[in-house]
């Protein structure tokens, strides 16, 4: 099998790379994750003004991720020398201007998606293939927080805002 393709996940928000992912409920075959997050806030758009910065229209959040027939839950906290993804394994599917500063930024005001959230979808996933998996419908997640990446397959997610941190 080649790298894993990871797309990012289409989300007005970044898992906090400064903040652990620590928090779990299991009930039945359905997982809440709560984390902290970067929310952008569009509705801040049309009200600031000239010389307004990006952190200008971000709140930091508390966000609950709810994954439903969860199949597959794993937590590791990989000890590294530089922590991340193994790029010998994944190929991360971002736009290169991804990793200038400014163009993120931009581009996330643009689009309201963050460009690189820190939560993927696996296209090729290795996880199903293991389980043999082949429901189409059963997806495979990656969630990278501070040190730690999360592994979760499941047949849907979805997110809330819980609190406003800021």
């Amino acid at each position: 099998m080649g790298k894993l393709k990871l797309n990012p996940v289409k989300v007005p928000w970044k898992i906090s790379a400064s903040d652990e992912i620590a928090l779990f409920q299991c009930e039945n075959d359905r997982l809440e994750i709560l984390l902290i997050a970067d929310f952008f806030d569009s509705s801040k758009l049309g009200k600031l003004g000239i010389g307004s910065d990006f952190f200008d229209y971000v709140s930091i959040v508390q966000l609950r991720l709810i994954f439903e027939t969860v199949l597959h839950f794993e937590y590791s906290r990989p000890q590294q020398k530089a922590f991340g993804l193994d790029s010998q394994k994944y190929d991360i599917n971002i736009n290169p201007n991804t990793y200038d500063r400014s163009a993120f930024f931009q581009r996330w005001i643009d689009t309201q998606i963050c460009p690189d959230p820190q939560m993927y979808q696996v296209e090729n996933s290795d996880i199903k293939k293991a389980l043999n998996i082949k429901n189409s419908s059963i997806l495979h997640w990656i969630l990278i927080g501070h040190d730690e990446i999360i592994n979760i397959v499941s047949k849907n997610f979805t997110w809330e805002i819980v609190a406003c941190l800021q």
